[in-house]
């Protein structure tokens, strides 16, 4: 099971053209793990998790550079952030008396809101397009992990998936589908389910963390394998079809798509575990030539 956070991963976090390698700009300076970057509605602020304070807690940065903020404040392992479509919200995991559940919080700190409980454990939530509803995966209804919907301030929680190797769900914006990384049966790979449930298909191998583009026609996600050998962005057709990798730094996690769909926040493990930060690309800039990275543009099937 891949959790999108972990004491051990330090990781830097860019935006990448998603044409193109391109230019990066750097957001933070640290010597702390930030991860699972994501946009805010407007493109103009990214969450993210740190541990900066001594353990992981979720903050805000702008997206064009700037001071961070901690939204939440408490003791516990709290990851995994995504904001409300609509609301100035963000929906959270977050580890606490031995399960991990689901939370909200205002965008710029406040009242914090659970909404899952139980012996159970509930992560990676991403809301849907309009803002109704919440997919996460659990393993309330199995010994593993499949992907569930539930209304966005809590209630009935809906079983989707049934492969039980479920991971990190990403819900389309034009609402018809989720993502989702699994290794059923025995292959890593990124699938697609409708919404409301039905037939499961494989989009193609690779992942985890895949993500949609914001017109819904494209994903990105994370593969292995690329150039130089690592872990790197990629991304597909909705429908499937050839690999385009994206980054080629040593280990590049964690995509999200920004609202106009012109570039990627993602998290990069740099070789120093204790350098992280967070990058943004400028489209205005030169794309740099990926030769110049040190890798090669690659197109897998």
């Amino acid at each position: 099971m891949i959790i999108k956070h972990s004491a051990t991963l330090f990781s830097l976090m860019f935006l990448v053209s998603s044409n193109s390698l391109a230019l990066e700009l750097r957001l933070t300076n640290n010597t702390v793990a930030d991860n699972d970057p994501a946009f805010s509605p407007n493109g103009n602020t990214v969450v993210f998790e740190s541990n900066r304070s001594g353990h992981f807690e979720i903050f805000t940065v702008p997206a064009t550079g700037g001071a961070a903020t901690q939204i939440t404040f408490d003791s516990y392992w709290n990851f995994s952030p995504n904001w409300h479509p609509i609301d100035n919200k963000i929906v959270f995991s977050s580890t606490r008396n031995g399960y991990t559940h689901l939370y909200t919080i205002p965008s710029n700190g406040g009242v914090e809101t659970q909404l899952t409980s139980g012996n159970y454990d509930d992560l990676n939530p991403d809301y849907s397009p309009n803002g109704t509803k919440v997919c996460f995966v659990s393993n309330r209804f199995s010994s593993g992990w499949d992907v569930c919907t539930m209304p966005a301030n809590g209630g009935t929680i809906t079983r989707i998936t049934t492969q039980n190797e479920a991971e990190t769900p990403d819900w389309s914006h034009d609402g018809n589908w989720i993502a989702f990384f699994s290794q059923f049966p025995d292959v890593m790979s990124v699938w697609k389910v409708p919404s409301n449930g039905g037939p499961e298909t494989r989009i193609c191998y690779g992942g985890p963390f895949p993500t949609w583009s914001p017109n819904s026609t494209m994903l990105a996600f994370t593969d292995y394998g690329g150039t130089p050998i690592g872990d790197h962005i990629f991304t597909v057709l909705a429908g499937g079809g050839l690999k385009t990798q994206r980054t080629c730094h040593p280990i590049d996690l964690q995509p999200n798509w920004s609202p106009d769909g012109q570039k990627i926040v993602y998290a990069q493990t740099l070789s120093d575990p204790q350098q992280t930060d967070i990058f943004v690309m400028n489209l205005s800039e030169s794309p740099v030539e990926p030769s110049s990275l040190g890798c090669l543009k690659a197109i897998y099937h």
